[in-house]
């Protein structure tokens, strides 16, 4: 498994199936700032400016040497599955009820 990953896409309101797989698997991920992708995660990706490769390495080497940050990342994590979790139980159970009324 990787100690970190990178999703620099720069289509604007795309969220790479990637963030979702990486984060689910608990792998701190680097993305470009955007605002649909803080919305979604909440706390649980690092967001950079842009991809230029000092930038990059940055941020890499505080997600790698910085094990509170990863703490926190890996809470933020659990806390943004918890709240995905919950909501999509809440939309099955609303679709369950309007199919067997």
């Amino acid at each position: 498994m990787a100690d970190v990953a990178l999703s620099l896409s720069t289509e604007l309101n795309t969220v790479s199936h990637a963030i979702h797989e990486y984060l689910a698997y608990g792998v701190p991920t680097i993305v470009l700032k955007d605002s649909l992708l803080r919305s979604l995660f909440d706390g649980a990706i690092i967001e950079i400016d842009d991809a230029r490769p000092e930038t990059v390495r940055r941020a890499l080497a505080r997600i790698t040497q910085d094990s509170s940050l990863r703490n926190q990342l890996r809470e933020n994590m659990n806390r943004n599955y918890e709240t995905r979790s919950k909501m999509h139980l809440e939309e099955e159970s609303k679709l369950r009820r309007v199919l067997s009324s």
